[in-house]
């Protein structure tokens, strides 16, 4: 298991990385900077197949990937990470520019503590970004009142709920509104945030891939072996045979095709493999 430092400040070296796949910020000053690192996890797919890989070679022990660890793959096969994955690198590239940062977890419909993102605080105000969620524009906070965010394939709604701790995110497609996830704001330090990971490897997702990112003002997600296309205007629905999914992930996705591979087989292997009978994470 990775030590309990995944929300440190990130090093020099991981700095430079970084800085060489994606170039340097265009300038130090705090606002340009989080559009600069929004815009570049704007690339970085969502993805759980490393997760699943990861934990069928580490007998089933939770196996959190450190930043490190998730730029090499983005890098190396296209690969990106869960939320809790990209919040942590996130955190530690805020602290690197020399912001303040901290995750914050969320309860979906199915669970309190299912999901996460983060805040961060500069000129004397916070901001919300969820590179889990494709939330990569900083959202001011307090958000006082119903805020609609413009995305190229939907819009999200966030309403605040009990004063000012909880955001409650839902997406709009098309006039039909859907609830997402609800925000609590409070940061939370590094135990809780790895407590909270570490239960994320007995969810049902771990029984199936599940990808997402934005591209080209589209937004691709599949679970299982469903295949979403989604855009302002309409959302193809495309049902995968299993022994094409990782040429389909590599094509819309850009992720290596033997990751999918070596995820498939590990949960064939492990009789794990579980198609879902809906969908449940569209961003």
């Amino acid at each position: 298991m990775v030590a309990d430092k995944l929300l440190e400040v990130c090093s020099d070296p991981l700095w430079a990385t970084w800085c060489s796949y994606f170039g340097r910020p265009p300038s130090a000053a705090p606002e340009s900077l989080l559009r600069y690192l929004g815009a570049c996890f704007a690339a970085i797919p969502y993805e759980n197949l490393t997760k699943i890989v990861a934990y069928r070679q580490t007998s089933s022990e939770p196996a959190r990937s450190d930043p490190a660890a998730v730029l090499r793959g983005y890098a190396q096969r296209g690969t990106g990470g869960t939320c809790f994955a990209l919040t942590a690198v996130l955190v530690a590239l805020l602290r690197r520019t020399g912001l303040e940062a901290w995750p914050i977890l969320a309860d979906r419909p199915y669970g309190p503590d299912t999901h996460c993102a983060l805040v961060t605080h500069f000129q004397g105000r916070w901001y919300l970004l969820d590179p889990g969620y494709l939330v990569t524009e900083p959202v001011p906070l307090p958000v006082s009142a119903p805020t609609v965010l413009q995305r190229p394939f939907n819009m999200l709604e966030l309403v605040p709920v009990g004063g000012q701790d909880r955001l409650r995110l839902s997406t709009v497609h098309q006039g039909q509104r859907s609830y997402r996830l609800e925000y609590k704001l409070q940061a939370v330090d590094e135990s809780t945030f790895s407590a909270a990971w570490d239960r994320s490897y007995t969810w049902d997702m771990m029984h199936y891939p599940v990808v997402s990112v934005v591209r080209g003002g589209a937004h691709y997600y599949l679970q299982g072996n469903r295949l979403q296309i989604r855009t302002r205007q309409e959302c193809r629905r495309i049902e995968v045979p299993s022994e094409q999914l990782p040429q389909v992930i590599a094509q819309h996705f850009g992720i290596a095709t033997q990751v999918a591979g070596q995820a498939l087989h590990a949960l064939e292997k492990g009789g794990r493999l579980v198609w879902p009978t809906a969908c449940h994470r569209t961003p």
